[in-house]
């Protein structure tokens, strides 16, 4: 089975993000989420579903996002309260990638894109949270792609 493989190191332990694909459709995702015990969460995530975990050791809230038409998976967020998560999750896909491009000089924000295959790794901790984003390239013209049929694996970590 493919599987969504976002590894986050903590205390020499990994996290993954259940048996997501890209493409996968939200039913199918929904049932993986109560095969895992995960609960979603009353105020579910704007064109997808949310549930709360830990990442690095931290609590946070993952989004799983779906194109609007035909309901597939296009883009994963995890967000923390506050920004001690930020410098733990740069220094970690810094290693495992390469160093990010950061957008302005100063400003806690990073991206790491794969030039194989568009697929775009955002990370921001500058205004007082922890956003970070795995993304199929431009949402826009990628969503389409994953309308259109393509579902690939994430392997980001």
């Amino acid at each position: 089975m493919l599987a969504v493989c976002l590894f986050v190191v903590c205390e020499c332990l990994a996290f993954q993000f259940e048996d997501f694909v890209w493409g996968i459709s939200e039913e199918q995702a929904r049932g993986l989420l109560k095969q895992n015990r995960k609960k979603l969460t009353a105020a579910e995530a704007e064109g997808g579903i949310a549930y709360r975990d830990k990442l690095m050791g931290i609590s946070c809230k993952i989004e799983l996002l779906f194109t609007p038409e035909s309901r597939v998976l296009y883009a994963v967020r995890a967000t923390w309260d506050g920004v001690e998560a930020g410098p733990l999750a740069r220094d970690f896909l810094s290693k495992r990638h390469h160093e990010p491009i950061q957008e302005e000089p100063g400003i806690d924000k990073y991206i790491w894109m794969d030039s194989g295959t568009e697929d775009i790794i955002a990370l921001d901790y500058s205004a007082g949270k922890t956003d970070l984003w795995y993304s199929v390239g431009d949402e826009y013209e990628q969503g389409i792609r994953l309308e259109e049929g393509r579902q690939e694996q994430v392997d980001y970590f």
